[in-house]
Formats: C-alpha cells, structure tokens, sequence
C-alpha cells in the first residue's frame, strides 16, 4: 500500500471509529448510579460560558482526530461551537447533574469550601469521562493500526498505558474518596487558592493535571507502583465584571503544590500561571470571539501548538500570553 492509499485508508478507519465512540452510551459516573450518562457541561453554560459568548458561541477545541487528518498542517483545530456544545461530556444521569451542582449553577460564585469542593469534583469527572472515552478510542486506534501494518506504534501504547492507569486507579480512588466527602458533607478534604479579577479576562477553562506537571518519571514511578498519582484541578470562572481563578487539590498533596503558590503571588505570576493553564495544561479551555478573532495569526498558532499533546509538542519554551488579569 504506497502513502497515499495509507492515508486514505486510516483516516476512513479512524472516522468510523469516532462515529462508533460518539454514539456509545455511558453509566452516570456516580458510585452505585446505573442511570445513563447525559451530555453534561465541565462548565456552567448558562452564566459562566454566556459571560463571553458573542450570538450564544465561543471558540474550543475541536476533539475529531478525522478532521486533524483531513487537515494536516493544523496542529489542532479551534472552532467556533454553541454553548450547548461546548464543554459537554458523557458524565452525570439527569438527577445527579442538576442535584450535585446546585451550589454552583443556581447561586451566585462565591468562595467557600462547598463551592470550591463541586467545582474540583465536576473538573475532575470531567477528566475520567475523557479518559473513559480516550482509551476505547487509544484501543481502537492501536488495533487499527496493526491491520494497517504499522508496528511502530510505541508512543501511541504509552499514551494508552497512562490513561489506562488513571482509568482503572486513579479514577474509581479518588471518584469514591470525593463521593464518600461529598456524602458527609467533608468539602475540607480539598485545599483551595481562589483569586477573583475584577474584569471579565474572556476565557472560561476547567482541567486536571498533576503538580508534578512534566517530571514524566515521577508519573511513571506512581504506575510501576500502583499508586494513584496526586492531581489538581484548575478552573477560570468568568462572570460579566469578574473571573475567578480556583486551583484545587487534596490536602495531602499540599506540599507537592508549593511552586503554586510560589507563582500566584503577585499579579505578573498569576497571570503567568493562568495562561499556562488555560492553554499548556487545558483541553478544555473556551475563548470568547471577541479575543480569539482580534489575535494575530501568529498568537492562534502558538495556542494550538502548547494545546496538542505533550508527547506530540514536546516543552514549550514558552508560554502563550493571550488574556490578562
């Protein structure tokens, strides 16, 4: 098969994969819960997306490995999507949706330990219906893969391997940890750095990443161990005249969150570090037209790029500084 018949034939291979996962159902992600999974939102539609939506859509990645085939010289795309598209994942039945986060999509956003707790729990749900859902698509790929003839497939494993590991320990640890706080009403278990801008900064982002951030070693110890690695989540929650910026982690892992701190000290580092969330740590990040449409071509290129992969970006040397605090 010569080059371009391979091509042809992965990205029709790949397709199908895609529509197969996409039209899968999903359980609720609460324990016990066997009720189907709606399309719920990682963020608040209606308040927290509407704040920096132009004619009801904001710009997001678009999650189709088709379409970054079908355009290769884009590292990844950012498409303009509707607020009832953006953000959405396979997480919560109906009830448990709008019981669950009440506090957050029904008052006003405020800085307490109930609302800091909800919303490190719906980032962090997040992350386990992308992993539930990448590593049906990583196995899928693989198997494609190997009917095509490619066995020069070690990176694409690693990948696979990792988010194996999240979906099988690190996810069932710490869902029913949060579940069993959420329960007894414990919110304490999770320590928070919450800090509001008094302006709307034009960005909403919600993700979970470890604060061991690139020490890829380190994440790779906590496999060979069968441990579940340490994680935090980061959230930019824009209202019409604020944006809170909340970074959430268990308070076991306080000491490993000290650089955290250290960078959200004056305003040059906490802009630093919300730039650096938002778009070197976040596939979840959505940007508001009136930004995305005034940067330069240069400036959307760099967002893509620290958006893609570690694996397929590789260090960043430095920082997209897009939106200020």
């Amino acid at each position: 098969m010569d080059q371009r018949a391979y091509k042809r034939t992965l990205a029709k291979g790949i397709g199908k994969l895609e529509k197969k996962i996409k039209k899968e159902k999903h359980k609720c992600l609460i324990p016990d819960c066997s009720k189907t999974a709606i399309r719920s939102h990682s963020q608040q539609k209606e308040k927290q997306l509407r704040s920096i939506a132009t004619d009801g859509c904001v710009y997001a990645m678009q999650r189709s490995i088709y379409q970054s085939i079908k355009n290769p010289d884009e590292p990844l795309i950012i498409s303009k999507q509707g607020l009832s598209e953006a953000s959405t994942f396979p997480g919560f039945c109906e009830k448990h949706d709008k019981d669950l986060f009440h506090p957050i999509d029904n008052s006003q956003i405020a800085e307490n330990s109930e609302q800091a707790f909800l919303i490190f729990m719906r980032s962090f749900c997040y992350e386990i219906a992308q992993k539930r859902r990448g590593l049906k698509w990583m196995n899928g790929l693989i198997e494609l893969l190997e009917t095509l003839g490619n066995n020069n497939l070690r990176e694409v494993e690693i990948m696979r391997d990792g988010i194996k590991h999240f979906t099988e320990l690190d996810s069932v640890y710490y869902l029913d940890r949060l579940w069993a706080a959420y329960c007894s009403r414990n919110f304490e278990i999770v320590e928070t750095k919450w800090i509001t801008a008094n302006k709307n900064i034009g960005i909403s982002s919600s993700c979970i990443f470890t604060p061991h951030v690139n020490a890829h070693e380190l994440y790779e110890n906590y496999m060979c161990k069968g441990k579940p690695q340490p994680l935090l989540s980061f959230n930019v929650i824009p209202e019409q005249q604020k944006s809170h910026i909340v970074i959430s982690w268990f308070k076991e892992h306080a000491e490993l969150t000290s650089w955290i701190k250290d960078r959200i000290c004056s305003n040059d580092s906490i802009e630093e570090f919300v730039n650096y969330g938002a778009f070197a740590e976040s596939e979840d990040t959505c940007i508001s037209p009136v930004v995305w449409e005034s940067l330069s071509d240069e400036k959307k290129l760099s967002i893509k790029e620290s958006m893609r992969h570690e694996l397929w970006r590789s260090e960043l040397d430095k920082i997209p500084m897009i939106v200020s605090v």
